[in-house]
């Protein structure tokens, strides 16, 4: 599942001594909660639909102690065999009663919500062992690849620099240290000071969530998860004199935080004790958590809460939503009563997000616009029906907006790739629908192009940074200029070991089979985006393979270039790579999401992948004795159905934090947001719902004895979004309906790896995430055979 909250207690505040300051501070041992905010403008709808969460919570029931009474597992020593025997997780019968059929499940004992059954626990850790064995003659592979990614990356490096009144931020990465190191200089050329530096910090696990200079520069805000479960702990530090941290902590709370103008105060958000965001809050820098003030509380529990600023900086808004509606409000940051405003009232299945510019608020909504359209009403107020129109094309899917003083940028996506259109304002500061515009596109065949951050643009500037990359092109920061429309090069990330020009990358449109869809308003086709290595792609169908898919929330599954860039040790090896953008996501416009690719269309999503694969090797790009798959969370559901359905297409998968279990958790009243994930899934309380998820539910589909491919799972144990025994009890079931073994007599092999103090985004550290990564891809080499050297040494 994509998102997933956990909902662990705080355990008790102990005395730290901080490293990054060299004073003693009480830190709180932390544990669970939400996704962090994406890179981009933070009111994109995308941001809002990462942010719909959910948790899970353990039923209560009699329980008995498996491991200690008669569970069985098969302790592994590579010293008397070479193929390690797979633990066998006991038996212990639990029926779910739903809609008057029972249900059995023999593994419901792995499900500790607090992670303290030494049962579930040992078993997790017997996984870990057998997989650690497994992969142990891989082990010279693996570090091979680690060391070709790591020379993929500048392990020296410095950002760019984001300017913020005097001062200008930066982050520099050192070789060796798995945290950039965040600074500050006074003018461009003044000298460098550490604002935060994570490496100086001793926990295995560090995730930033709020990194927020106050507008005056002379305090910073920012917020920490230390195991990767996604509750964050919020504190102040001076940045100037004695740069202390204050004794303010807040705990158990959301990742986001704004300041206030005044520079004495923060917004922030808190949860229910079930985990969902409902909370905003003003607090005074220096003052007790109990004098905080409550701003506003949602009490509708199908809704989330989040908070942004404007890029304008003079607004804060407050976002509550669900998958289909959301309701706006709003706090001049010039404000000192911090007084709530309420933009327009929520509607069924209007979604509408806001935006600031001059005087006007600019509206991205779906009013009778399935793609979304772009309006506008004045800061001084007005109805509904009194928003203008400025803008809609019903071909072209608008994601977003990101105002300038002088120009309006629309981020909107047409023939699945994105582009920005530029809208100039006329000489009070406002935009309407005669107003001058151009586009921007680019002309590689799949690409990502996404606005820097709100933290590193300048709304009165007349420059607009985005960053833009390919598969094949690394990330490429550009300035463009709004009024003479040139483009410059900021930076590009510098890739020693890798030229693009020996690769290609094109993109197919693969037709839909007749009948396979029912909106006229997709394309018939599902793009599949192809990489290779010239040279190396011999068209016989002897090309290693694989193919990556996502397809839910829609979420785009856009061309990433991460550190390290994996892709290039598959594709160095011969293997011909493809990414599908397939129903259920958005990149062919919403209605590939909210017509086609959710409720009683999720199959959709699963037929589009097997489609995808099935083209690969008709087109003979590769073979089903050479392909592999892979996907994520919601992409891990993807894998499990498919790998369900057509187990004999596939050699290997990889299977990341996968959401397999969608009965057990879906038909749980007590598990936060479950009932928003309705907006999802459906509502499985309606038969018909709940039919159709068992129908394709990964966990209650396994074919019994029937050979599946070859599978590497992996989880984290303090993952607020999929938990860790979702894949556990799915890899144990399938041990014990025989569809997997111990690699001997041509049997498939299955692992299961559980980061112990990581949660849904793996190891949080640069190296740490490069050597997990190498895991990934020495699996996959090897099981579909492009090691020859590793293979032939384990015959």
């Amino acid at each position: 599942m994509y998102f997933v909250y956990s909902n662990n207690d705080i355990q008790p505040a102990v005395h730290t001594h901080n490293k990054l300051l060299g004073v003693e501070y009480v830190m709180t041992a932390i544990s669970a909660n939400r996704r962090r905010r994406p890179q981009y403008n933070p009111r994109s709808r995308m941001s809002f639909l990462r942010s719909q969460v959910r948790r899970l919570t353990l039923r209560s029931s009699s329980y008995i102690s498996p491991l200690r009474t008669s569970m069985a597992i098969a302790r592994m020593s590579t010293a008397t065999s070479a193929l390690p025997k797979p633990p066998v997780a006991n038996k212990i019968p639990y029926k779910y009663k739903y809609h008057n059929q029972e249900f059995l499940d023999n593994y419901h004992w792995i499900r500790s919500d607090d992670r303290k059954s030494e049962d579930a626990i040992h078993y997790v850790k017997a996984e870990n062992e057998y997989a650690e064995a497994v992969m142990k003659p891989l082990q010279p592979l693996v570090d091979e690849i680690f060391e070709e990614c790591k020379k993929r990356i500048q392990e020296d490096d410095t950002s760019l620099p984001a300017k913020h009144g005097k001062y200008y931020y930066f982050k520099e990465t050192q070789a060796g240290k798995e945290y950039p190191i965040r600074q500050r200089r006074l003018g461009i050329d003044g000298e460098s000071e550490v604002v935060l530096d994570l490496n100086l910090i001793d926990e295995k696990t560090l995730s930033l969530g709020a990194y927020d200079p106050s507008p005056d520069n002379k305090l910073l805000a920012w917020s920490l998860d230390t195991d990767g479960s996604e509750k964050y702990t919020l504190q102040f530090k001076i940045l100037e004199g004695d740069k202390r941290i204050l004794d303010d902590v807040i705990a158990d709370i959301a990742h986001g935080v704004e300041w206030m103008g005044d520079s004495e105060h923060v917004v922030y958000v808190t949860f229910t004790k079930t985990r969902r965001t409902d909370k905003v809050w003003l607090h005074k820098v220096g003052t007790p958590r109990t004098q905080d003030r409550l701003l506003f509380r949602e009490e509708d529990e199908a809704y989330i809460v989040d908070i942004s600023k404007s890029m304008s900086g003079e607004y804060i808004f407050i976002e509550t939503t669900t998958k289909t509606t959301s309701e706006v409000r709003y706090i001049h940051t010039s404000d000192s009563s911090a007084k709530v405003h309420l933009f327009a009232k929520r509607k069924e299945s209007l979604l509408y997000y806001v935006e600031h510019m001059g005087k006007d608020f600019i509206i991205t909504h779906n009013d009778g616009a399935i793609n979304f359209k772009i309006s506008k009403r004045s800061v001084e107020g007005g109805k509904k029906d009194e928003w203008q129109d400025l803008f809609e094309d019903k071909l072209v899917y608008v994601n977003y907006v990101v105002p300038f003083q002088k120009h309006l940028v629309v981020v909107e996506r047409s023939d699945a790739v994105p582009r920005f259109r530029i809208f100039e304002a006329d000489n009070s500061g406002s935009v309407s629908s005669s107003s001058p515009s151009h586009t921007i596109s680019f002309d590689e065949p799949d690409y990502d192009a996404t606005p820097m951050s709100s933290f590193d643009q300048d709304f009165s500037s007349e420059t607009f940074k985005f960053w833009f990359n390919s598969y094949l092109t690394p990330k490429t920061i550009y300035a463009y200029n709004l009024v003479t429309r040139g483009k410059s090069i900021l930076k590009q990330d510098l890739v020693p070991t890798v030229n693009k020009e020996e690769y290609v990358e094109e993109v197919h449109w693969v037709e839909l089979p007749e009948g396979a869809w029912e909106s006229q308003n997709i394309p018939k086709a599902v793009p599949v985006t192809v990489v290779y290595k010239k040279g190396l792609l011999k068209k016989d169908g002897s090309n290693p393979g694989y193919l990556y898919g996502y397809g839910s929330y829609g979420i785009n599954n856009d061309p990433r270039y991460p550190e390290g860039n994996a892709i290039f040790s598959y594709l160095d090896r011969g293997f011909v790579c493809a990414y599908a953008k397939i129903r259920g996501g958005a990149e062919c416009g919403r209605a590939w999401y909210e017509e086609e690719g959710k409720f009683l269309k999720k199959k959709n999503t699963f037929n589009d992948f097997i489609l995808a694969a099935e083209w690969l090797i008709k087109e003979n790009y590769t073979s089903s004795d050479r392909l592999a798959i892979h996907g994520g969370s919601a992409g891990g559901l993807l894998i499990g159905a498919t790998v369900n359905q057509r187990p004999e297409l596939f050699k290997a998968y990889l299977a990341a934090v996968p959401f397999v279990d969608v009965i057990n958790t879906m038909m749980d009243p007590s598990i936060p947001l479950t009932v928003e994930e309705y907006l999802e899934w459906g509502d499985p309380n309606e038969k018909k719902y709940f039919d159709y998820m068992l129908s394709y539910s990964p966990y209650d589909n396994i074919r019994p004895n029937t050979s599946y491919p070859n599978g590497r799972v992996t989880s984290g144990l303090w993952d607020p979004r999929v938990q860790y025994w979702e894949p556990a009890k799915w890899v144990a079931k399938q041990r014990e309906l025989g569809v997997v073994g111990d690699g001997s007599d041509g049997s498939s092999v299955l692992v299961l790896e559980t980061l112990m103090q990581a949660g849904h985004a793996s190891s949080s550290g640069r190296y740490d995430r490069l050597k997990e990564r190498a895991k990934d891809v020495a699996f996959v080499v090897h099981y579909t055979g492009a090691d020859k050297k590793t293979e032939q040494a384990n015959l």
